[in-house]
C-alpha cells in the first residue's frame, strides 16, 4: 500500500514537472507541453501622464523611465534620472540626455536643460480639457498598472477593438493617447497607493500657460524681419486710413560695415497720402521725416487736387492718389512744395546700438516682436513683417507695464527700394538720395520774426501805387518791424497794411503763408482795378496761395524711454513722444471750411488803429521796397 502511494506521489511530481516544461513551437510561440501559450507577467508597474502626479512614493522611488509623444508623431524614450514632486499639479522629471520633462495640467513639458527653452509640449490625446473627464470620472482613481491593465484601459477608452501589435504605429496610438508611459520597477501590487480626493482638488490648478507658449514659439523657428537690402517703402494702415512710410535701416544690414556709432535710421512717415473725398479744401500730406537726431515736420498739398501745379498727370487708374503721392514723395523736384516746415533736435538717446533683436513672442496669434535699431516690428515666424508698433509715451511711473502703450499700424506691403529691375524710380530716388531731403527753414530776420509769430519776410517788393502790398512790410509793434509807411493811392491799401500784422503766419518755400480770416479780410475790401485784380487771383477762394485754416493736434515721434532694465522695450525705442500743435491749410474752397478760425492781429505801433483807411500820424514815404512796373500787373492779370 505504501509502495502504491510513493508510484502515484512519483508520477505526480513527474507530470508536474513535466506541465512546466515549454518549448517554442513552429508559430514561434513560447508554449507548455500541452501546446498552451505561456503567458509571463511584467515585473514593472506604469503610469500615465494624468495619473502620475498623484502616484505613491514606492512608485516615485522606482522610476525608471518614460516614453514622451512628440508633435511630429515620434515616441522620445527617456531615461529617469531624478524627480521633484512639488504637489499634484506639478512635477518635474530629470533624464539623463540633459533634458527635463515637467509635467502639469495635463500636460508634458520637454524642456532644453542647458538653454531652459521648452522645446514640445505633449497633450494627451485622451485628455482634451486638463485632466478633467478622468478625474470627474468615478469610476476612475489615480494608480500604476500593469502593462495588460494599460492595454485593456487604452483599448476601452479608445474604443478600439483590435490588439496591440497589429498594424503599424499602434505604440505610438497608445503613448499619443496618455501623452507619456512612465516606467517604474516597483512592483504593481506595491505601487497600488491610490490617490484619494486631491486630483480633482487641484490637478488643473496650475497655470500652464506660460509653458504652452514657449513650446509653442520654440515650434516656429522664427525668422528676423525680412527688410530686404534695408531700402523699403511701406505701405501701412492705421486708425486714420493709410501712410507711406520710407525706411532706411542699409545700416543695419548683417553685410554693412558702417561703424556702430556712426549708424542712422533714416524714415520719412507720410499720413493722408490717399484724397480724403470729405475734405473740400484739399487734402494734404502730413510728413515726419527723421534723421539721427533731426527731425523735421512739413506738409504738401496732395497731387491729386491739384495735378497741374505739379506738372502732373491723373493716373488711368484711380487708386485715391496713392501713385501720386508716391512720385511726389521721391523726388527733389517738388521740395517748393514743402510748406510749415519745423526743425526738431531728439533728446535722449539717438539709436539703439542692436540690429534685429527679438523682444516678445504673441502666443495669441504666433507673432514675434523684433527691435530694429530701436523700431518695433511685429513679424511672423517666417520673417514677414506684419505691422509697426509705435510706443507711446504716457504720463506715470513707465515702469509698470499698463502705461506703455502702442500705436500698430498694419503693414499691406513691402517694396524694395534696392531692385532697380522691378522698381526703377524708388531704386534711383533711394540711391541718389532724394527721398529724405527733409524742409528749410529759412534762416535770419525771417526766422526770428517767423518764431516771433509775424509775418514773414522774403524780399522787398510793392504793387504799383501801394506802400504795403507786397511781401516785404511790417505794421506790427514787435521789436525790429516798426514800419509807418503812409497810404498810397491804391484804395485798398489799407487793407494790405492790416493784413501784414497777421498773428498767424507760416511759410512755403519762403511765401509768407497767413491766416485764411486774415486773407479773407484783405479779400473782401481789396479795391478796384488790376492791383485788386491780383490779389484775388492769389488771395481768391480758390487762388493761388493756400491759407491757415485753423490749428489741430498732430503727433510728435522720437525717443522714449522706458526706464527698465528687464522690461522687453529696452531703455530707449522709437514712438510716439507726445502731440503738438499744427496748422491745417486749405488749398481750395479755401474760406467755406466750417473749422475756419478767426486769428487776431498784432498790436500795431503806437497803439494805431488797423481799420483806419488813413495814413498813420509821422509816416513817411516808402522808399525801401522796390515798386513791380504797372505794365508786369497788367499783363498778369489778363494773360494768366
Amino acid at each position: 500500500m505504501i509502495a502504491l502511494l510513493a508510484s502515484f506521489v512519483w508520477m505526480g511530481l513527474i507530470l508536474d514537472k513535466l506541465s512546466k516544461e515549454t518549448y517554442v513551437n513552429d508559430k514561434h510561440e513560447l508554449v507548455d507541453s500541452q501546446g498552451a501559450p505561456i503567458r509571463t507577467l511584467r515585473s514593472k508597474s506604469f503610469a500615465t501622464l494624468t495619473d502620475l502626479p498623484a502616484l505613491g512614493y514606492e512608485f516615485f522611488e522606482g522610476l525608471q523611465s518614460l516614453s514622451i509623444y512628440l508633435p511630429e508623431g515620434e515616441v522620445l524614450h527617456l531615461k529617469i534620472s531624478g524627480y521633484t514632486w512639488k504637489n499634484y499639479s506639478y512635477l518635474e522629471l530629470e533624464t539623463t540626455r540633459k533634458r527635463s520633462v515637467i509635467i502639469t495640467g495635463g500636460k508634458a513639458f520637454l524642456r532644453d536643460d542647458a538653454t531652459r527653452k521648452i522645446l514640445h509640449m505633449t497633450r494627451p490625446a485622451s485628455e482634451p480639457k486638463c485632466g478633467r473627464r478622468l478625474s470627474n470620472y468615478s469610476g476612475h482613481v489615480a494608480k500604476s498598472q500593469s502593462w495588460e491593465e494599460l492595454l485593456h484601459r487604452y483599448h476601452h477608452e479608445a474604443s478600439i477593438q483590435r490588439r496591440l501589435g497589429e498594424g503599424a504605429g499602434n505604440t505610438q496610438d497608445l503613448v499619443r493617447w496618455f501623452g507619456a508611459i512612465i516606467f517604474s520597477d516597483a512592483v504593481r501590487r506595491d505601487a497600488e497607493q491610490r490617490a484619494s480626493e486631491a486630483l480633482q482638488a487641484s490637478y488643473c490648478e496650475y497655470d500652464t500657460k506660460g509653458l504652452e507658449c514657449a513650446a509653442y514659439e520654440s515650434s516656429l523657428k522664427p525668422k528676423p524681419p525680412a527688410f530686404n537690402s534695408g531700402l523699403n517703402r511701406l505701405l501701412l494702415s492705421g486708425s486714420d486710413g493709410l501712410w507711406l512710410l520710407y525706411f532706411d535701416v542699409s545700416d543695419w544690414q548683417p553685410d554693412s560695415r558702417v561703424p556702430d556709432r556712426q549708424r542712422r535710421v533714416r524714415s520719412k512717415l507720410a499720413s493722408g497720402v490717399t484724397v480724403n473725398p470729405h475734405d473740400t479744401t484739399g487734402s494734404e500730406i502730413q510728413v515726419y521725416e527723421h534723421t539721427g537726431l533731426t527731425m523735421m515736420y512739413y506738409q504738401m498739398l496732395h497731387p491729386s487736387v491739384l495735378p497741374s501745379r505739379y506738372n502732373l498727370s491723373v493716373p488711368l487708374v484711380s487708386d485715391q492718389g496713392l501713385s501720386l503721392a508716391e512720385e511726389v514723395l521721391e523726388s527733389r523736384s517738388y521740395d517748393s512744395f514743402k510748406g510749415g516746415c519745423q526743425k526738431q533736435t531728439l533728446s535722449g538717446d539717438d539709436e539703439r546700438k542692436a540690429a534685429y533683436s527679438q523682444v516678445s513672442f504673441n502666443c495669441e496669434d504666433g507673432t514675434f516682436t523684433y527691435s530694429v535699431a530701436g523700431w518695433l516690428v511685429t513679424t511672423s515666424a517666417d520673417g514677414t513683417v506684419q505691422a509697426l508698433m509705435f510706443a507711446m509715451e504716457r504720463a506715470g511711473d513707465l515702469d509698470n507695464q499698463t502705461d506703455v502703450t502702442t500705436l500698430n499700424f498694419r503693414v499691406h506691403s513691402i517694396t524694395d527700394g534696392a531692385n532697380e529691375r522691378k522698381h526703377y524710380r524708388l531704386s534711383e530716388a533711394f540711391k541718389t538720395k532724394a527721398i529724405f531731403t527733409g524742409c528749410e527753414a529759412h534762416e535770419g530776420e525771417s526766422s526770428r520774426l517767423h518764431q516771433d509769430g509775424t509775418r514773414r519776410l522774403m524780399f522787398s517788393v510793392r504793387l504799383p501805387s501801394t506802400s504795403w502790398c507786397g511781401p516785404g512790410q511790417c505794421g506790427s509793434d514787435m521789436d525790429g518791424c516798426r514800419h509807418n509807411y503812409c497810404l498810397n493811392a491804391y484804395d485798398g491799401d489799407w487793407a494790405c497794411r492790416k493784413h501784414d500784422a497777421c498773428s498767424k503766419v507760416s511759410s512755403l518755400a519762403g511765401v509768407p503763408i497767413l491766416a485764411c480770416s486774415c486773407n479773407k479780410e484783405l479779400l473782401d475790401n481789396r479795391g478796384h482795378g488790376d492791383n485788386a485784380d491780383l490779389i484775388k487771383s492769389i488771395f481768391g477762394n480758390n487762388g493761388l496761395v493756400p491759407c491757415i485754416s485753423h490749428v489741430k493736434t498732430c503727433y510728435s515721434f522720437g525717443w522714449v524711454k522706458s526706464r527698465r532694465r528687464r522690461r522687453w522695450f529696452g531703455w530707449s525705442y522709437w514712438g510716439i513722444t507726445g502731440r503738438r500743435s499744427c496748422d491745417d491749410w486749405n488749398y481750395i474752397n479755401k474760406y467755406n471750411d466750417p473749422k475756419l478760425q478767426r486769428f487776431g492781429y498784432h498790436q500795431q505801433i503806437y497803439g494805431y488803429s488797423l481799420d483806419s483807411q488813413q495814413s498813420w500820424p509821422g509816416c513817411v514815404p516808402n522808399t525801401r521796397d522796390r515798386e513791380v512796373p504797372d505794365a508786369l500787373i497788367w499783363a498778369y492779370v489778363r494773360f494768366r
